[in-house]
């Protein structure tokens, strides 16, 4: 029986011994897997959120500056879209004042050019009248001529008939031929006379024209074209109109010589000295009514020089009117044309200018648009940012929570470590307990079975205090 007990004692303390050494290793392990747990959460998992943070508040302040400095240029920008706004609308007012000056500077200019037509119009008709006046000069020489040759032709005309008629006649009849031939003597010498009057007034004419129109037209001289000439009333041109004929000629009256040399040589002389006187009666008659006509005549060529001097002053006077009115017309033109001109300049001016604000207006909203997709670009930037902040800030309370959890777990773990330290104690000390009780028992006989009743307990309390491993 006592070498039973030693063994069975020994046996069941190396069991006690070897659950022992178990539960320390196994605390051992245990509190090594969490020391290094501790070590992973607390040095990662801290670097990584304090370098989240510090991500994330640099991005944020990033993004807020960058906000801060669009926010500045987009104001700026706003404050220039307003500026050319402004300067756009005062360019516009520009441009209708400009516009309105062009009207107005048209409407003159229609007016200038309605001139400019009546001035071609009127140099036209004066080129016209100075036609007629070369024709008014060429006249009185035409007609002088066509005067001068009219009685002589119409007395040619009459001489054929008084040359045909002595042929019916008798012999005292004959001797008349001797006066037809006087007579037809006496006429061509008034026909000469009267030719030879006639140069003289030509002359005199041509002299009075020249000494009229020299100084007049020659001082005026032909620089300047005239306008629309219309002759002026003159005081003696409607009794000159009355007097004169229509043409300015003046047809033969019924007391011409002809007609008295064609009577007497049709009639033929009596006898004696009424031959004689009769002849001498139509000689004065043939050179009263000569005299008669040429004074008529030249009466006629002075009253005709002098209604055409009448009408060549009316004619100065009109083209010094129409000149000045010319010149002054030029002059509007002129000063028209520059008015225009300068209104085309400041219309140009302000046309580029205007096109200058609108290219800067569309560079500005442009801009503008550009600062306003780069904001949107941010803004969406930024709420992703937002996004992953969220899911850092998610998986950080995660992180947090298991840290939680796994400080509870290491709690709880040092509790049961502790109770388990405790329990081992307690072993410890009933184990040396019961081998001083083995050992006195081996010195005291019959106290084998107190002995086996504890070592009974102990197992049960060991049996009742060993736990599973624990399990993190």
């Amino acid at each position: 029986m006592r070498v039973r007990l030693p063994s069975t004692m020994s046996r069941k303390d190396g069991q006690l011994e070897g659950r022992l050494d178990d539960l320390l290793s196994r605390i051992a392990m245990e509190t090594q897997e969490i020391k290094e747990l501790e070590q992973q959460l607390t040095s990662s998992q801290i670097l990584a959120n304090e370098a989240l943070q510090r991500d994330l508040q640099e991005a944020t302040t990033g993004l807020q500056e960058y906000l801060r400095g669009l926010r500045q240029q987009a104001r700026r920008y706003q404050q220039q879209v307003h500026v050319l706004q402004a300067e756009n609308q005062s360019l516009r007012r520009l441009l209708q004042d400009s516009n309105r000056y062009c009207r107005m500077v048209q409407d003159p200019q229609e007016e200038l050019s309605a001139l400019w037509t009546e001035v071609q119009a009127l140099r036209v008709r004066q080129a016209e009248l100075e036609a007629e006046l070369r024709q008014l000069r060429e006249e009185p020489a035409h007609q002088v001529q066509q005067e001068q040759f009219n009685p002589t032709r119409i007395q040619l005309e009459q001489l054929p008939d008084t040359l045909s008629e002595p042929e019916n006649q008798t012999e005292p009849q004959d001797g008349t031929s001797s006066t037809d031939s006087l007579s037809t003597k006496r006429l061509h010498g008034s026909v000469h006379q009267n030719q030879t009057g006639r140069q003289e007034v030509r002359q005199a004419q041509t002299q009075t024209v020249e000494q009229n129109l020299a100084p007049s037209l020659a001082s005026q001289g032909t620089q300047d074209s005239g306008l629309e000439l219309q002759y002026l009333s003159s005081p003696d041109r409607g009794r000159h109109q009355e007097e004169l004929p229509p043409g300015g000629r003046i047809h033969p009256t019924s007391n011409d010589p002809t007609e008295v040399v064609s009577a007497g040589i049709s009639q033929g002389p009596p006898a004696g000295g009424r031959m004689s006187q009769r002849r001498d009666k139509g000689g004065r008659c043939v050179s009263d009514c000569m005299e008669k006509k040429k004074t008529q005549r030249s009466l006629q060529r002075h009253r005709s020089v002098l209604q055409v001097c009448d009408e060549l002053m009316c004619l100065e006077e009109t083209l010094l009117q129409r000149r000045a009115e010319l010149r002054q017309a030029d002059r509007l033109l002129l000063e028209a044309q520059s008015c225009r001109r300068t209104a085309r300049r400041d219309t140009d001016s302000l046309q580029h200018r205007l096109d200058d604000s609108t290219t800067c207006l569309l560079e500005a909203t442009w801009h503008l648009r550009e600062l306003q997709e780069g904001a949107e670009l941010l803004r969406r930037k930024r709420e992703e940012e937002e996004q992953h902040l969220r899911k850092i800030e998610e998986e950080l309370r995660s992180r947090q929570e298991e840290l939680q959890q796994l400080g509870s777990k290491v709690t709880r773990a040092a509790n049961r470590l502790a109770d388990l330290l405790s329990d081992c104690q307690e072993a410890q000390e009933r184990l040396d307990s019961l081998t001083c009780q083995e050992q006195r028992s081996a010195w005291l006989p019959g106290g084998s079975r107190e002995l086996e009743d504890r070592r009974r307990r102990t197992d049960r309390s060991g049996t009742r205090t060993s736990c599973p491993p624990f399990i993190i």
